[in-house]
Order: C-alpha cells, then structure tokens, then sequence
C-alpha cells in the first residue's frame, strides 16, 4: 500500500486539512462540554465520505458509484 492509503494526492491533502481542523480545534477552549464530542463526531463523518472514495474507487463491483 503507498503512503496515501490509496488516496489520491488530492483526497490526500484533504484528509490532511481534516487532521489540521481536528487538531486547530482542540486547542480551542470549551464554550461548551460537548465541543470536542460533537467536532469529533463532525470529523469522523468528514473521514468517513473521504475514506469511501477509496472503497468505490478500489471495489466498483462491490460499493456501487453513482453518476448523474
């Protein structure tokens, strides 16, 4: 496996926007208990739309691509 993970050099420099967003955010002081729970949360949902492409890219037969 390359150093992407599959990625390609663009999903790649998301996915590093995504760490950099994550790790901005938790030096951020609390407005509230559950800032870090739900950003997490938000980010996991960001990984896992990214992490998807891979999956539809390297097994078209199995995880199904739409195009209009």
């Amino acid at each position: 496996m390359d150093s992407n993970g599959g990625m390609t050099t663009e999903e790649k420099e998301i996915a590093d926007h995504i760490v950099a967003a994550w790790n901005g955010f938790v030096t951020l002081k609390p407005t509230h208990p559950n800032d870090q729970v739900e950003f997490g949360d938000a980010i996991h949902r960001l990984q896992h739309l990214l992490g998807m492409r891979v999956l539809r890219r390297d097994y078209p037969d199995y995880w199904l691509t739409k195009t209009k």
